[in-house]
């Protein structure tokens, strides 16, 4: 897996008609999807205050061992506090980061029906990936599982 690899535009853009991003933060000017959000260069998202820029946003974290960890933390807590968070992340209930800030703490998990084909990836990702979504009016403690097949 690359942390550069793109979210396959037709994935992307069936839940922006949705959600309605204002932001992506996980990007930068080479991958970035949202026509209003994206890093320059070296800028770094977990810094910043999410819900200053948006309030809807889009989020595919880096996979990478020990970077999902701080994202989805940071997606919690900006749903929190008012603002929409949709995250493409690696379905994997077994970790420490899932159990901690997904699972009883989004409001939906869709696990894709299919294996994601990132953009720039020489094949689909070989594990499956879900969609996770924060809303800011739900109350915790529960979250709704489907499959869903955005094609």
């Amino acid at each position: 897996m690359n942390d550069e690899w793109r979210t396959p535009k037709d994935l992307f853009e069936k839940l922006d008609e949705e959600f309605y991003f204002d932001w992506d933060a996980a990007c930068d000017s080479h991958n970035c999807l949202t026509m209003s959000g994206c890093f320059e260069h070296g800028e770094d998202s977990l810094q910043l205050d999410w819900d200053k820029y948006a309030s809807s946003i889009w989020l595919n974290p880096p996979y990478s061992r020990g970077k999902i960890e701080p994202f989805m933390e940071k997606a919690l807590i900006t749903a929190e506090g008012g603002v929409s968070v949709v995250c493409l992340v690696r379905f994997d209930p077994s970790t420490k980061w899932f159990q901690t800030y997904v699972d009883k703490q989004a409001n939906e998990i869709r696990m894709l029906a299919r294996r994601v084909r990132f953009q720039g990836a020489p094949s689909a990702y070989n594990f499956p990936t879900c969609i996770v979504v924060y809303l800011p009016e739900y109350k915790r403690n529960s979250t709704v599982y489907k499959i869903w097949d955005w094609k």
